[in-house]
């Protein structure tokens, strides 16, 4: 099972990727995760990618493609599927994830968007805030950000980051509708196509994605 998980900034696809990672037993492979990686590393690569980042625009493709690359077709792990999660992010990327995936063995890929109102997204990404400890995502008050315990390890170790604050949201919000129209049109016409509203529970849009494959895995 290859699935690839579309929508804006703050939909709720680290969340569902996590969940349908467990489901189907497969690696949730985060682009987000991997260049904060190479930030938290300082090398020069990293210290670009930081500052594309708190300027709220996108790391550009080429930087992206190369290391989605090297992990889907080196890497052991991805042998028995994956999840994408923010990636491809651009109709170049899509052609190119499209490239990757026929150089793999064939299984089942789906490409699911989660939908989402933008101005419901930027209330709900101003809100959000990152542990330092285990680096989990959760919302809650940023002005008690000092008093909030990390749900998941309870640190009180937590903060906001810069591309998480209303400036930065707004521009990453244009940047993605500019630049993911495209790709939506390329993939929404596709037999593996899926889309489902964010606006919902986590557990309700979880549901809808599940009963969404099976429906297309039907013989």
């Amino acid at each position: 099972m290859r699935l690839i998980l579309l929508g804006a900034p703050g939909v709720g696809k680290g969340t569902q990727g996590i969940k349908l990672a467990e489901f189907y037993n497969i690696l949730k492979l985060s682009t987000g995760e991997i260049l904060r990686s190479e930030v938290n590393s300082e090398t020069e690569l990293g210290l670009h990618i930081a500052e594309v980042l708190k300027k709220g625009m996108l790391v550009s493709d080429d930087i992206v493609e190369k290391i989605v690359a090297d992990r889907l077709l080196n890497g052991a792990e991805c042998r028995n599927g994956f999840i994408l999660d923010g990636f491809p992010r651009t109709l170049h990327q899509a052609v190119y994830l499209s490239k990757i995936l026929q150089e793999l063995p064939a299984d089942d890929a789906f490409v699911i968007n989660i939908e989402m109102d933008f101005e419901k997204l930027i209330s709900r990404l101003s809100n959000r805030l990152t542990c330092v400890d285990c680096s989990y995502t959760f919302n809650g008050d940023i002005a008690d950000i000092k008093l909030i315990a990390c749900p998941k390890c309870g640190s009180k170790n937590c903060y906001q980051r810069d591309d998480d604050k209303k400036e930065s949201i707004i521009k990453r919000l244009a940047v993605y509708n500019e630049l993911t129209k495209p790709m939506i049109d390329y993939y929404s016409d596709q037999s593996d196509w899926i889309e489902v509203d964010g606006d919902n529970t986590i557990d309700f849009v979880f549901n809808s994605i599940i009963a969404s494959i099976k429906q297309k895995t039907v013989v």
